[in-house]
């Protein structure tokens, strides 16, 4: 018997392992970002923009489900899913320009509203039509993520919430910690092993299923941490005069030290996995592993906005990241 030819085998590559997904979802993110990144902060159109980023959504998640019914091509259905969690973040992320200038609550509340029940509709939807079945230790922490994620911009916008310049730093600084709680629900799932999974409806072998998702969030959690500094932080958009800004402002109060509860949280959580597995192996690793975020501790950032609130308020008010890196590393 004759080998398949290369071309027929990147044919079958492409086919299965659909690249396409992630390249259409890239440059939808760059067109939405070439459209309305010159504008003044404080001049765009949230509701069109989410609107965009909905639409697109939704056509996706409909492909996904017609992928797995029709064609049974659970590799593109994987990517797709993954690209799903990463859009649901980027319409939260359209929120913010509005929560800028909002001066009522009803300016903001409505959009953060049908962009969070949106995401959780395409979610639940994309799992219904799919037959995919997931049960409530990991449905319930994804839910409380995505309001996490929606509820943010609103909790952090100074006209609806009054407080000074250094209580909302405090704000943005304490974003990475709820999530580092959040992760913490999972842990009724991590100690139920492949138990949770059984018979789920897909091909996918625990723990890539429902792991991988809870990683792409993971990731997720570190980018609108860097984004609400970008808008909300010490030199962020509200500070300044709307009118006369435009662009991104990199100059931000985020370190990596922000991350060093989240981290320690993944930590925790592998290492209960590994536990509850029985693999004394990996669960010795994460114990060998956990002094590296140490490295998070150290000052990596630069610039007077990143400075100032280490200095000022962090180094004031709960002490040297490292000391606080070594506490947790402690009682991990």
């Amino acid at each position: 018997m004759s080998e398949p030819s290369p071309r027929s085998s990147l044919v079958r590559w492409l086919y299965t392992h659909n690249p396409f997904y992630a390249i259409s979802a890239a440059l939808m993110l760059y067109a939405v970002r070439a459209g309305y990144g010159e504008l003044q902060i404080g001049s765009i159109n949230c509701w069109v923009m989410m609107g965009v980023l909905a639409a697109y959504t939704l056509l996706l998640a409909g492909v996904g489900v017609c992928i797995v019914r029709l064609g049974r091509v659970w590799e593109d259905a994987r990517s797709i899913l993954l690209l799903l969690l990463l859009l649901f973040l980027a319409v939260s992320i359209s929120a913010d320009d509005l929560f800028v200038k909002a001066t009522t609550p009803g300016q903001g509340t409505a959009l953060l509203a049908s962009g969070f029940l949106f995401s959780v509709a395409v979610s639940a939807g994309v799992i219904w039509g799919s037959r995919i079945r997931i049960g409530w230790e990991y449905a319930v922490p994804f839910v409380l993520y995505l309001a996490l994620f929606f509820a943010m911009p609103w909790w952090c916008s100074p006209e609806l919430h009054p407080r000074a310049t250094r209580m909302l730093n405090w704000t943005v600084f304490l974003f990475p910690q709820v999530a580092a709680l959040l992760n913490l629900t999972l842990l009724p799932a991590v100690r139920r092993g492949v138990k949770g999974v059984a018979n789920n409806g897909t091909p996918w072998p625990w723990p890539w299923f429902p792991w991988t998702a809870f990683g792409v969030i993971a990731v997720a959690v570190v980018i609108r941490s860097f984004a609400l500094a970008m808008t909300f932080g010490q030199t962020g958009p509200i500070w300044g005069d709307i009118k006369a800004r435009s662009g991104i402002v990199f100059d931000t109060i985020w370190g990596p030290y922000f991350l060093i509860p989240f981290g320690l949280s993944i930590l925790v959580l592998l290492f209960e996995g590994a536990l509850a597995a029985g693999n004394r192996v990996v669960a010795r690793r994460m114990m060998l592993c956990s002094p590296g975020l140490l490295l998070f501790a150290l000052p990596w950032s630069e610039g007077p906005a990143f400075e100032a609130f280490l200095t000022n308020r962090v180094l004031a008010t709960i002490g040297a990241p490292m000391w606080w890196t070594l506490l947790l590393l402690l009682a991990f």
